[in-house]
């Protein structure tokens, strides 16, 4: 009986530790920022590897129920990047403006994955270990994003290896690193 009793408050001390520590407060956004600069890249397919010698405009996509994914995509992508941009809403892209798939050939846009998606994929996925189920739920209760590109031309989307609740770190990081390599294609054909 001992030993039962003391297995079970083993496991609570872990609910309770899991559930009183969000992860976001074990985990700054300079953290984020820093671990979506070196994962977000061409390497690690989060940006298409023929990016930037398409000399396509980057379509940035607005969302109209988020204005802070709106307002930090904005303020990243000026601060950032210096390709040709346009943003513009998923139903902009049915204009004939937009059916150029050569010429406007990426979006780019952020995701909500809201914490209640994110619980019930996590109870779809748990092991059959109940325990393990109830302590991991803890960390689930928080609204994260994730960032991509879409390829039109390829059908193909090309996105973060990992979600955060600090979005707008994600979209910093995907300017930061297109620009990088939009800059090397630009350096080369400044070199010939």
């Amino acid at each position: 009986m001992a030993k039962i009793l003391k297995a079970t408050f083993f496991l609570l001390s872990i609910v309770c530790f899991k559930s009183c520590l969000s992860p976001t407060l074990l985990v700054s956004a300079k953290d984020v920022e820093e671990k979506a600069i070196q994962n977000i890249t061409v390497e690690k397919g989060a940006i298409p590897p023929d990016f930037a010698n398409t000399h396509a405009v980057l379509l940035c996509m607005l969302h109209d129920d988020y204005n802070s994914f709106n307002r930090n995509m904005k303020k990243h992508v000026e601060n950032e990047y210096h390709g040709e941009v346009a943003f513009v809403r998923w139903e902009d892209l049915e204009k004939e403006k937009y059916q150029d798939l050569k010429k406007f050939r990426y979006a780019f846009s952020t995701k909500l994955i809201p914490a209640a998606e994110k619980k019930e994929q996590h109870r779809e996925t748990s092991a059959a270990n109940s325990e393990e189920a109830a302590a991991n739920d803890s960390l689930q209760n928080e609204d994260t994003a994730t960032a991509y590109i879409l390829d039109r031309l390829e059908n193909k989307i090309y996105a973060s290896p990992f979600t955060s609740s600090f979005y707008g770190k994600l979209t910093l990081a995907y300017m930061i690193n297109l620009e990088k390599e939009r800059q090397k294609v630009k350096d080369k054909t400044d070199v010939q």
